[in-house]
């Protein structure tokens, strides 16, 4: 077998060279996050800091927990039957999660606490004061807040909609989430803020649906999808409440963003069979096609659904078939690599992805 290198592996070699040196690639890590070979690890959200990812894990009789993993503890069930747990705050010193039947829990260095009237949470703050979601109003599951000091605030509806939940929050307090309509494919993806209240998101010119997933820290970015009558749906980016589409792989018929670095530059998501990194400069690209380049050995792991990013960018996450199973997997890129994953995603995929065409909608 030739050990000649492909210019494509050559190119790649010599940007991470540049930026870290001759010893670069034993800087990348990639890890699976797995307990057992039957016992399926999905990751729900992660810290700002990348330190800290969190999840449930279910076994084939339904028990489930919720879990988390840090650099330094590594991977650690709570024993907490039928929780699962769905965000942490930025330094992953609080976890929240979902309880049995509706509820709440934190959990803290001082233990694990409950919110009995935040039936349906979704994610937790930066700062981890407060906690998002959905919950009922009396009449509707309305999207809600919820803080220690003043307990449960209820987000209210867009006109017509039958219930709203919140996905995500940005650290001046911009909510991002959807609306339901009782019409079939009714969704619309919102903004709310404090000052301008509750607003539906603009629509992208052919499709009359959308979802919303994430929100930069300013709260001028927005991530999520929008979604045809035919139930496709296609990544998509709102700027200052204008949208646009992210495109799809090559080959794929949909694609949706789940998760964004905290300028909103960097977004990640599911399209077709595989996770893609979007960034403006280099577009929409395979996340298992990026780790490859940078040397990492991710044999066996089959990268679809739910992604996750880091504030910065250089922590990704998600989960993967593997075998017969579920499990989480993590990388991390060292500082100051993000600049340079976007200079090798550069390099090595738009000259194939313009070659083989790019599906996008404006």
């Amino acid at each position: 077998m030739s050990s000649k290198k492909s210019p494509l592996g050559a190119i790649t070699a010599c940007l991470v060279t540049i930026a870290f040196g001759h010893d670069a690639r034993a800087q990348f890590s990639f890890q699976k996050l797995v307990f057992g070979p039957a016992q399926p690890t999905i990751p729900l959200g992660m810290s700002g800091d990348g330190s800290t990812v969190v999840g449930g894990v279910t076994n084939p009789p339904g028990y489930g927990d919720a879990w988390r993993w840090t650099a330094a503890g590594g991977l650690q069930a709570f024993g907490l039957l039928n929780h699962a747990a769905l965000g942490a705050s930025f330094d992953g010193s609080v976890v929240v999660g979902a309880v049995p039947l509706g509820g709440t829990f934190l959990r803290t260095a001082s233990g694990i606490s409950y919110i009995a009237n935040l039936r349906f949470p979704q994610g937790i703050s930066a700062d981890g004061g407060t906690v998002f979601g959905q919950t009922g109003d009396g009449q509707h599951a309305v999207a809600s807040l919820w803080t220690g000091a003043g307990g449960v605030r209820h987000l209210g509806l867009l006109p017509g909609a039958v219930s709203t939940k919140a996905n995500a929050i940005s650290g001046n307090e911009v909510v991002v989430g959807t609306a339901d309509y009782p019409q079939p494919g009714g969704h619309r993806a919102f903004s709310w803020s404090e000052t301008s209240g509750m607003t539906a998101l603009d629509l992208l010119p052919g499709y009359n649906a959308s979802r919303a997933t994430a929100v930069s820290e300013d709260g001028s970015v927005v991530a999520g999808s929008s979604i045809t009558l035919g139930a496709s749906s296609i990544a998509c980016r709102w700027v200052d409440g204008v949208p646009h589409s992210l495109g799809m792989l090559p080959g794929a018929l949909w694609s949706y963003a789940t998760s964004m670095a905290s300028d909103g530059s960097v977004i990640v998501g599911d399209s077709g069979d595989g996770q893609f990194i979007w960034s403006e400069s280099s577009g929409m690209v395979k996340v298992k096609d990026l780790l490859l380049s940078l040397g990492l050995d991710v044999q066996g792991v089959a990268f679809r659904g739910r992604a996750l990013i880091s504030a910065d960018g250089l922590t990704l996450s998600g989960e993967g078939g593997y075998g017969s199973i579920t499990i989480g997997w993590i990388a991390t890129i060292p500082s100051p690599g993000a600049a340079v994953i976007w200079a090798i995603a550069i390099a090595t995929f738009t000259p194939h992805r313009r070659a083989s065409g790019r599906r996008s909608v404006s």
